[in-house]
This record gives structure tokens, C-alpha cells and sequence, in this order.
């Protein structure tokens, strides 16, 4: 690679959006860094599901399949305000192979931090837990934090 297509890349923020790109970016061959503000984990879901083009884009790093075994497949979104159907969603009729929304336990599939770092190791970058981009790692990290 030359210019700009070898420099590294941070990616802000350890979320499904942040470690996608990572994986997208890692897969291509380019250098990343993954940092997250907050120490640990979120036990908390952050989102509803992955959508169709979602799954598209990850399709060439082999994890579209991983997480289709993994998910429930949601065709059908109704809307209700007090007890009344307001609006339906079929996602079911759409003429897609993936007319449906992907739904994941997220706290579940993100509980593991073994996994995380096996995930991590294997396409080449660890994610930086209580990190900013100015380049502190970790609480207090004064002068031992790294820059990049």
C-alpha cells in the first residue's frame, strides 16, 4: 500500500458501528485502533437490530453468517400507542434475501470478553478500553498513556 491507504485509522467508540468499521477497515489491510471511553463493556443493548444493508457489508468479512445463526429474524413491526395499532411494518414482503431485521441480544453476544479479544487478536487490533483519542489510556494514565 502507498499514501494515505497505509496510514492507521482510529475508530472512535467500541459499539456494533465502531468495531464494524474496524473490521471492514482490518479486513482491507489497514491499520486500526479501536478506543472506547467508557472501561468495561455495556450490559445494555444499544440498538433494535442489524438491518439488510448492514448484513450486505459484512458479508465479505464472514460475519453475516455468524451473526444470521445467531439472531432472530424480525418481518413484521407493529406500532401501538395505548393499547391501539397505529402502523405495520412488513418487512417480510420486501423482495430482498434479507427482507427482515436482524435482531441480537447484544449484552449477551458482548458479555464474553475472552471473545472480544479473540475477535480482536485475530484480525490484528485490541480495543482500547477507558481510552480518548488524545492518547491517555486508561484512568489517570498521565505520562505512561500511549499516543498513536
Amino acid at each position: 500500500m502507498t499514501g494515505a491507504s497505509n496510514r492507521p485509522v482510529l475508530v472512535i467508540g467500541a459499539g456494533p458501528t465502531g468495531l464494524a468499521a474496524a473490521l471492514e477497515l482490518a479486513r482491507r489491510g489497514r491499520p486500526v485502533r479501536i478506543v472506547d471511553k467508557d472501561a468495561t463493556r455495556s450490559q445494555l443493548s444499544k440498538a433494535i437490530g442489524v438491518n439488510a444493508r448492514t448484513l450486505e457489508l459484512l458479508e465479505p468479512s464472514g460475519t453475516t453468517e455468524r451473526l444470521l445463526a445467531r439472531g432472530l429474524r424480525l418481518r413484521r413491526f407493529n406500532f401501538r400507542s395505548d393499547g391501539r395499532l397505529l402502523a405495520t411494518i412488513e418487512l417480510g414482503r420486501i423482495a430482498h434475501r434479507y427482507n427482515f431485521m436482524l435482531a441480537l441480544l447484544q449484552s449477551r453476544d458482548r458479555a464474553d470478553p475472552r471473545a472480544e479479544a479473540r475477535r480482536a487478536r485475530h484480525h490484528g487490533r485490541m480495543v482500547d478500553r477507558a481510552s480518548r483519542p488524545g492518547g491517555r489510556s486508561g484512568p489517570g494514565a498521565g505520562k505512561a498513556g500511549r499516543r498513536w
